[in-house]
């Protein structure tokens, strides 16, 4: 925010043999779920980069989708970036930087002119745009804790859905990290004493034949579990009781508990995998056993959170259509544009309080039988001619 305020000016004329200008349009989305996936809130803001190499004392005039400046656009042909754009977009609590010349946006239908600084990467402006409804979103995820007499298992699971739009097609989802926050009293659980050789250390064993190990806290990790081939595999694997049991599990990435956060971290780098389709579930897996000793606390935290990237990708629709240089050494300087999203998501933990049973019985428990339905009685009939019909039951004694 400071960086954003701070007053710079470019005081000086250069020269450069080769010119170039790079431009940076990250998108902030945000977003707040319930346990069943349903969306509370949705915010974006987006922020446009800057950074030039430019000769002399050079005006930038940019040119956005902007709704206002649609058809009132008059740029060269080297001044055009060559992005489809598909949708134009309205400003919404934009805010600029000082260099930009607010006086010349208001009077001339929302134009952005401004004189850069010299190799500084500055942010040129920000504002927000609504998100589109009805859209899917890039990363479903969802959490959920089991705690079944002593024992809790923690399980999360990220699937991402095909995430179609014209310009930009399959995009994957990179750096996802999921945060599970976890109790205090549950966190020892989760750590680990490791040894720490140095190398001084190492050096001093070679010379008195004796080393010294120092000691220290780490964090446990996760182990990689593919994903079973077999269906109800657990149903007859369900009696046997597995010696090496790993506290945690997952079948992308690596999970690990982190203190900063005070939660489980569970990284990877990209999803989908490479050659891997769209719709694939990516689990986690944490089964804690609990003492007499351990409590259970009386209130957990409610969400967790979900945080990605997406390369090359705009939620908001936003495209940087110009840039056009004026008062510069009249060459057409190079052009780089770069579009990021970065994701954050806080969503429900759904938590879940059934009878104790182990997973044997549990797939094994037999169905209840259906209630029987009464059998209706016939009805009976009464003939208004008995005579004619002597088989059937009669109230008349005649034969």
């Amino acid at each position: 925010e400071k960086l954003f305020k701070i007053e710079v000016s470019r005081d000086r004329a250069l020269t450069y043999k080769t010119e170039e200008c790079q431009l940076t349009a990250v998108d902030e989305v945000y977003v707040e779920q319930d346990d069943k996936g349903h969306i509370e809130k949705q915010i974006c803001r987006v922020r446009v980069f800057f950074i030039s190499f430019l000769t002399g004392m050079p005006q930038v005039e940019l040119g956005v989708n902007d709704m206002t400046r649609m058809g009132l656009e008059v740029v060269g042909r080297h001044d055009i970036l060559p992005v489809p754009t598909e949708q134009w977009i309205r400003y919404e609590d934009i805010e600029f930087h000082h260099v930009v010349d607010k006086k010349a946006f208001e009077a001339e239908d929302h134009i952005i002119k401004f004189q850069p600084p010299d190799a500084c990467y500055i942010e040129v402006m920000r504002f927000r745009t609504r998100p589109p409804k009805a859209r899917e979103l890039p990363i479903q995820a969802r959490c959920s804790f089991q705690i079944i007499g002593q024992k809790v298992e923690i399980r999360a699971d990220v699937m991402i859905p095909y995430h179609a739009t014209k310009a930009w097609g399959q995009v994957p989802c990179e750096d996802v990290a999921v945060r599970i926050p976890l109790p205090e009293c549950w966190i020892y659980q989760f750590r680990t004493e490791k040894h720490n050789v140095s190398l001084s250390q190492v050096r001093g064993a070679l010379s008195t034949g004796s080393i010294n190990l120092g000691t220290r806290m780490g964090s446990v990790k996760s182990a990689h579990r593919r994903a079973g081939k077999v269906k109800g595999i657990d149903r007859f694997l369900g009696t046997m009781e597995t010696a090496n049991t790993d506290l945690m599990e997952t079948s992308s990435g690596q999970a690990k508990y982190e203190h900063q956060h005070k939660a489980i971290v569970w990284r990877v780098p990209r999803l989908p995998k490479q050659g891997q389709g769209s719709y694939t579930t990516h689990e986690f897996v944490c089964k804690l056993f609990l003492t007499s000793y351990d409590q259970v606390p009386e209130t957990f935290e409610k969400h967790f959170y979900v945080e990605f990237t997406q390369p090359a990708t705009s939620e908001s629709y936003t495209v940087l259509r110009s840039v056009s240089i004026a008062d510069g050494s009249g060459e057409p300087p190079e052009k780089f544009v770069k579009y990021l999203a970065r994701h954050e998501y806080k969503v429900g933990i759904k938590f879940i309080d059934e009878k104790e049973q182990d997973s044997y019985r549990a797939a094994t428990a037999a169905v209840p039988a259906a209630a029987p339905i009464p059998e209706e009685e016939p009805m009976r009939e009464y003939e208004d001619f008995p005579d004619e019909n002597g088989k059937k039951d009669s109230d008349s004694d005649s034969e």
